[in-house]
């Protein structure tokens, strides 16, 4: 077993996660989660609070047939810039927010 850690930082519904791997982080209320993992992967989670039932829906890692070293992160088929942007603005609001703090 390898050595694994962890440790998060809550702003309301943003959740900033550091991890050995890197830097996430997710937002979302109670029910419904959508999360931007280290490695780059999108995760989405629909729950019944209280209820231990819930849905994880996971983007799907796909390898370039023209460089087998690069790893693009798809989403149904399609290459999300703007989803990437909107994540990007996100945890630059978020880093200002908590150096404010």
């Amino acid at each position: 077993m390898g050595l694994r850690f962890r440790k998060s930082f809550n702003f309301g519904p943003l959740r900033l996660n550091l991890s050995k791997s890197g830097m996430g982080f997710s937002f979302g209320v109670p029910g419904m989660r959508f999360t931007k993992l280290a490695n780059g992967r999108k995760r989405k989670t629909f729950s019944i609070p209280g209820t231990g039932i819930s849905y994880v829906s996971d983007s799907k890692m796909q390898r370039s047939a023209a460089n087998d070293d690069k790893v693009s992160v798809q989403e149904n088929g399609k290459n999300s810039t703007l989803l990437r942007k909107v994540w990007g603005i996100g945890l630059l609001i978020v880093l200002i927010v908590a150096a404010l703090l």
